[in-house]
């Protein structure tokens, strides 16, 4: 879950810098690596608008975590998973707001800026790709 100016804060604040990482473990959150991959991939490929090329999203997360291997990096991806009652309101709230967003975006023909909706198999494929690549 994000926190809300969080990304905002830390720039202007200059708080970020940049590191090469080798020979090392890297632990991360495997949601918002998707949304942030799928834009990425959305950037470089336009024509998106009836869903998803999966083929040619898959080859693109492959690429990406290629990138480690070169440096001997390992990534740890941590996908967001169930608590039973605990998270329920919380992710039927999220599907609930997703869904608004698509809406919008159906009647509008154009979504709001940074608005992403992924595919609908798109999360089924990100932890494919990551189970076959280990």
């Amino acid at each position: 879950m994000g926190i809300p100016g969080f990304q905002k804060y830390v720039s202007k604040k200059k708080l970020f810098k940049q590191q090469c990482l080798e020979n090392c473990t890297l632990v991360v959150d495997g949601h918002n690596l998707l949304i942030t991959l799928y834009g990425c991939f959305r950037f470089h490929h336009s024509d998106q608008s009836l869903g998803g090329d999966y083929a040619s999203f898959a080859l693109f997360i492959e690429s990406y975590f290629d990138a480690f291997d070169k440096h001997h990096v390992t990534p740890v991806v941590i996908m967001d998973g169930s608590s039973g009652d605990k998270k329920f309101a919380t992710s039927l709230q999220r599907h609930k707001e997703r869904l608004e967003r698509a809406k919008f975006i159906y009647r509008n023909g154009k979504s709001t800026r940074g608005t992403i909706i992924l595919p609908l198999l798109c999360s089924y494929l990100f932890v494919q790709v990551g189970s076959k690549l280990n």
